[in-house]
């Protein structure tokens, strides 16, 4: 088993491709609503009797069900991976952390994906002196998550569980 300093790292490697993957999800959803609103913008085919002149090029809906086919397709496989990974970080998260603070920033920060601004005003937000102390509260939420991570590394060096040693190796 490796040093916690290094698992540490792992860990919040491992968190951080997470977060990425959660943006990456987003913006994936993102494409195939714009080309979903593409293809409701192919206007109709006037039908006549005239010949047309056959066009080299496919019809342009034909390449945009090619791309959603292709996007839909790559974008499961993401999914399928990043929910996998979702269900074996929160169990690390259930198993490993009993305040629920550490739990809390481990979630917002990483499961939703949300900067340190957001952290801090989800966390802490509703206090009255929020504004004022706004500093504070950001070093508080950092040494949640310092604290969070150690307590998370000393499970895993600890756990017998294959999936989650799985994962963070």
């Amino acid at each position: 088993m490796p040093e916690q300093s290094k698992l540490i790292e792992e860990l919040k490697w491992r968190l951080d491709n997470y977060r990425l993957d959660e943006e990456e999800l987003d913006f994936q959803q993102e494409r195939l609503e714009r080309l979903n609103a593409k293809m409701l913008e192919v206007g109709a085919q006037v039908i006549t009797d005239l010949p047309r002149t056959p066009s080299p090029e496919p019809d342009r809906i034909t390449d945009y069900i090619l791309k959603k086919e292709e996007l839909v397709k790559s974008t499961g496989a993401l999914l399928e991976r990043h929910q996998n990974e979702r269900e074996l970080i929160e169990r690390l998260v259930m198993q490993s952390l009993r305040q629920p603070s550490q739990r809390a920033v481990i979630r917002i920060r990483f499961l939703d994906a949300k900067s340190w601004n957001d952290v801090v005003d989800i966390m802490f937000g509703g206090r009255p002196d929020y504004t004022a102390k706004e500093e504070a509260y950001l070093r508080r939420a950092f040494r949640l998550q310092e604290d969070a991570l150690k307590n998370m590394a000393d499970f895993i060096s600890q756990s017998t569980d294959k999936k989650i040693l799985s994962w963070i190796m």
